[in-house]
């Protein structure tokens, strides 16, 4: 049998890329674990913790760190990795609900492998050295270990798919193309790696570590929960967000509710058509797959769809597949640990000119142009719709130029 000696290579390349992957996986959590270890048997550790009084508390913390650890590192290794990346950028269809996401991931026997081999490693590694607060908590009997990781994998389980889908979030709202994946591209994604992998280690193992001495302290404040000037301090703190959500949700219905007045007072002085108005405050907190409302003018008529974005502050990207996407983001120091998107199917049918017009109107407003995210202004072109404020869209269907901008930073018309 003729053996080809470059597909060996690819197949040793794959192999050796594989298992970096899963190393770099790996050591942070590993190396975490051994710093505690090494710390729990210091004085200093007992005496800051109060470790005897405190032990299941600082049980508990040791193993969320490790469960954060584990998370944040998957998450990095899939976004910057090229596995997943390729797969997911290459796909004929992807992937554009969290169905279709957790398929997509549960169907590549990478995902299984490189699981797999974190089990392996859990199961073949002395329970001492991966997880010793297990041991030094529930002692060192031979069911110790078959216990805790039947529980323990399963949650990892978890924690790596959702690694994983929140990376597919971000693809999702980027919308980046293969065709733009070149050396420098895939150097760049290697060296984003390094960097927030290095961030992410640092800032787990020193904020980890304080968050143990500190729990300890905070709980010996612990009689405060059952004062009664306490609890009305709590009470405060719970009325006062009620406040901001409340406060956030009425400006949102104000700023619907003078959009449409000024609508319906533009259609009567200019002599437009406009049609019954569906679900016209109902939208701003659940969006449906149907126009809004429609608007004849000069004997074009416009189906309308309003996008509502009632946090201010959180992204907006709208794609032209018929998604709008909700960005939400946990960072420290510019160091993204947690992200997550609600997306929201707006996209339908329809013979008429079809208009996007978002009330309230986001901080950040984004759209794709030839796989690139941009900031959207008005009359720029999501797919087969037109991006529009409310007093933008008016202003144009009364000079007759609502489809006859065109724009030059992204060479298009719209």
């Amino acid at each position: 049998m003729k053996i080809s000696l470059p597909a060996v290579e690819r197949r040793l390349f794959s192999a050796f890329r594989f298992f970096v992957a899963v190393f770099f996986r790996l050591l942070p959590y590993l190396a975490i674990a051994e710093v505690h270890r090494l710390l729990a048997k210091t004085t200093f550790y007992e005496d800051m913790t109060d470790a005897g009084r405190f032990g299941i508390a600082l049980f508990v913390i040791r193993l969320l760190i490790l469960a954060g650890i584990f998370y944040s590192v998957t998450r990095i290794e899939t976004l910057c990795g090229d596995a997943f990346y390729l797969r997911y950028h290459t796909a004929k269809r992807r992937p554009a609900t969290l169905l279709e996401e957790l398929r997509f991931f549960l169907s590549s026997p990478r995902f299984w492998a490189e699981f797999g081999a974190v089990v392996l490693t859990f199961v073949l590694l002395p329970l001492s050295f991966s997880h010793s607060a297990v041991e030094e908590w529930f002692g060192k009997g031979p069911a110790v270990k078959p216990l805790f990781l039947s529980v323990w994998l399963p949650f990892l389980f978890l924690l790596d798919l959702g690694g994983r889908l929140s990376a597919a979030a971000v693809w999702s709202a980027e919308k980046k193309q293969f065709e733009e994946d070149t050396a420098w591209a895939r150097k760049k994604r290697r060296s984003t790696f390094l960097k927030e992998w290095i961030s992410v280690f640092i800032l787990y193992l020193f904020v980890g570590t304080l968050w143990q001495v500190l729990v300890p302290h905070f709980a010996t404040f612990g009689a405060l929960l059952t004062r009664s000037e306490f609890l009305k301090i709590l009470l405060g703190i719970a009325a006062f967000f009620l406040f901001v959500a409340l406060i956030r949700r009425i400006r949102a219905l104000s700023k619907r509710r003078g959009a449409l007045r000024r609508l319906r007072e533009s259609c009567r002085e200019n002599g437009f058509s406009l049609s019954p108005i569906r679900r016209p405050y109902r939208s701003l907190f659940r969006l449906r797959a149907e126009e809004d409302f429609t608007v004849t003018a000069r004997g074009v008529r416009y189906s309308c769809k309003l996008i509502p974005a009632v946090r201010r502050g959180l992204p907006l990207q709208l794609s032209g597949d018929g998604i709008a996407r909700y960005i939400h983001n946990i960072r420290i120091r510019g160091v993204t640990l947690f992200s997550w998107s609600t997306t929201h199917r707006f996209g339908y049918e329809t013979e008429d000119k079809k208009i996007l017009i978002v009330n309230p109107v986001p901080a950040k407003l984004l759209g794709f142009f030839e796989g690139k995210p941009f900031p959207l202004d008005n009359g720029d072109r999501v797919g087969d719709y037109l991006v529009y404020t409310p007093g933008s869209f008016l202003h144009m269907l009364e000079l007759d130029c609502v489809e006859k901008k065109e724009s030059a930073a992204y060479g298009y018309k719209k």
